[in-house]
């Protein structure tokens, strides 16, 4: 979630993200008489901070500001932070609204950033800024809830069932078009987001949303889900859809089950009276606040005036196979989002940069491969239990000797310093001439560190993972690598985190896998 603030020099915003962005080891903080106001009354003026604010403070609020070695500020987290929960649907009682406000306004305190990975010179994880909901809660209008069962009814009657599931697949993207309808009349200003829950009643079949064309085979299994997170700042949930299950196949905390107990599926299974059902909807509503709104940041980031992005490919085979490595679809994505208003404060830019290598004529590319990698052993079920014996590489063997060998490795390229100032990621792609699958740390594509990205594909197609949709292990196509790029680039630029990962400070450690509502792949 973003706030784009365009135009000047904006000081007193850039200050403002150094301390969101920053960790601190203060545990109290004193507010400063008269900030609140001036911040208050600079963002009714001046929402996009079009204008330098920092010539309208006051000489004792700079001098303030100067000697202050820590701030907390609770007007400004309010607009950024403002959920509106929409109930659709003839399920949902009139007190609906009041009763999950209450829920939510008990269970939910204002509370500090985390960072999952804390800097090497603080051990704090939690950062300068806290936050607070701002919460508002209604029933849709009727009109809503019409036109989407109307357009269920008439998907489930024109769609043929599945010899591999009893649930009905349906496109996510025709709900999604009436439900994004609704949220462009009635969004506000305030950069809030929107979740609409949906709950239409008992249908002919069962039924779930798929996220991409083509059904599920033996050997490509498709996840169906009951949610949709876009682009755009709002999110829906059909209670009555599924129910579902998917998470991590065979250790580890988190997968959601199809049984009645989870809240996804509060409307299967037994009969609930009202309040235990709004309790189970106001914990999906606290999980999205929580994961999606004021997420854990993967690693402190700071702010430069210049962004550069260095695709490094290093390629085993005679020919460079594009599909699946389109790195302008890549760049695509990142430079729309920051056209878009999105990524980028202020005066920052964004840029990209490419370079390849040949594997064959890179001595210090081959011996990072051969120092990562490694083999084990594990058991997956199909028809049966089936023992497969597989290689990967060890991202963390990697990391250091591209770390400790990187200005061979950039001669090599021949890769340029950069300018002063700016910050620069490599992202390192090994596209390896071997049949065999070979992914990283046994299960993933693409891997971020602090200072650089590390992904690999080969020639094999397609291998197992494990991730569990459907009753069934999930294949991930290895040769694809654009999606785990972006999500990569995302980890090590900006500091987004995966939505399975997360910095419990009641556990005092990262929590993966706690909760996989929003994995659904």
């Amino acid at each position: 979630m973003h706030r784009r603030i365009n135009g000047g020099s904006a000081a007193i915003f850039t200050l403002l993200l150094l301390l969101l962005l920053t960790t601190t080891t203060a545990t109290t903080t004193l507010p400063i008489p008269g900030l609140d106001t001036f911040l208050t009354n600079q963002f009714r003026r001046d929402p996009k901070a079009t204008n330098d604010s920092l010539g309208s403070l006051s000489s004792s609020l700079k001098r303030s500001l100067s000697s202050s070695p820590s701030l907390h500020f609770t007007s400004l987290s309010q607009p950024l932070l403002s959920l509106h929960v929409r109930f659709v649907g003839d399920s949902f009682p009139s007190s609906s609204a009041s009763t999950l406000s209450s829920f939510i306004t008990s269970a939910v305190t204002s509370d500090s950033f985390h960072v999952i990975s804390p800097p090497d010179s603080s051990p704090e994880h939690n950062l300068a800024v806290s936050h607070s909901l701002n919460l508002d809660a209604s029933l849709s209008p009727t009109s809503l809830s019409s036109r989407l069962d109307a357009a269920l009814k008439s998907l489930i009657s024109s769609t043929t069932s599945s010899l591999r599931s009893n649930l009905l697949s349906l496109p996510y993207s025709s709900v999604d078009e009436i439900v994004r309808q609704e949220y462009e009349k009635e969004k506000h200003g305030d950069g809030g987001v929107y979740i609409y829950l949906l709950s239409l009643g008992p249908q002919a079949k069962p039924y779930a949303y798929s996220y991409s064309h083509g059904d599920s085979s033996a050997g490509f299994t498709k996840c169906l889900g009951s949610i949709w997170t876009g682009k755009e700042r709002y999110l829906w949930i059909d209670l009555s859809a599924g129910p579902v299950d998917y998470g991590p196949a065979l250790s580890g905390d988190g997968v959601l089950p199809r049984g009645e107990f989870h809240p996804l599926a509060a409307l299967h299974g037994r009969p609930k009276s009202e309040k235990a059902l709004l309790a189970d909807v106001a914990s999906l509503v606290y999980n999205a606040y929580q994961v999606l709104l004021v997420p854990s940041l993967r690693i402190p980031v700071y702010f430069e005036e210049s962004l550069v992005v260095q695709l490094i490919h290093v390629y085993g085979s005679e020919h460079k196979d594009p599909v699946g490595l389109d790195w302008e679809a890549v760049k695509g994505r990142f430079l729309e989002e920051a056209n878009n208003g999105g990524l980028l404060l202020g005066e920052q830019k964004l840029s990209f940069k490419s370079y390849s290598v040949n594997y064959r004529e890179c001595p210090i590319c081959s011996f990072a491969v051969s120092r990562g990698m490694n083999s084990y052993t594990s058991r997956f079920l199909f028809d049966n239990y089936t023992l497969i014996v597989s290689e990967y590489l060890d991202s963390k063997h990697m990391h250091r000797t591209l770390t400790e060998s990187g200005d061979e490795l950039r001669r090599v390229a021949g890769i340029h310093e950069e300018e002063e100032f700016a910050r620069v990621l490599p992202v390192y792609v090994f596209d390896l001439d071997i049949n065999t699958p070979l992914l990283l740390d046994r299960y993933h594509q693409s891997v971020a560190f602090k200072d650089m990205v590390i992904a690999v594909r080969t020639r094999g197609t397609q291998s197992v993972s494990d991730y569990t949709c459907n009753g069934r292990h999930v294949f991930v196509h290895t040769g694809d690598l654009e999606r785990p790029l972006v999500g990569s680039i995302l980890q090590s630029m900006w500091g987004v985190s995966s939505t399975h990962l997360t910095w419990s400070p009641r556990h005092n450690s990262t929590q993966r896998w706690a909760d996989a509502v929003w994995t659904v792949l």
